[in-house]
């Protein structure tokens, strides 16, 4: 005996779910609200995956985006590094300077 089996993909879930629930267990109506349920369950998941994947592209370009920021803000802190030794190294020479002048001004340097 073959039973028509009408066409579900319109319903929507709350539909699905009261004919699952009205009608009598593995009967073909129940079988195929059951399906229709775990394909609207793997369209869900597929979307969320696929979004999952999205959002990972994206945070994949602004990972790159900041690896070549932090790159440069190091390069940039090396030469602030060497502009500090280059000052440390004057303000020894002009310590040493005046020293030398102060010690000659007093007449303790010939």
């Amino acid at each position: 005996m073959v039973v028509p089996i009408p066409d579900l993909r319109k319903k929507t879930e709350a539909e699905l779910w009261e004919l699952l629930h009205s009608g009598e267990v593995d009967s073909p109506m129940h079988r195929q609200c059951l399906v229709m349920l775990e394909m609207r369950n793997i369209e869900k998941q597929l979307r969320a995956a696929t979004e999952q994947a999205r959002a990972a592209a994206d945070q994949a370009t602004a990972s790159q985006a900041m690896v070549a920021t932090t790159r440069e803000l190091a390069a940039f802190t090396a030469g602030l590094l060497r502009a500090t030794w280059a000052l440390f190294a004057v303000v020894v020479a002009t310590l040493v300077l005046t020293v030398l002048q102060v010690l000659i001004a007093t007449g303790v340097i010939q």
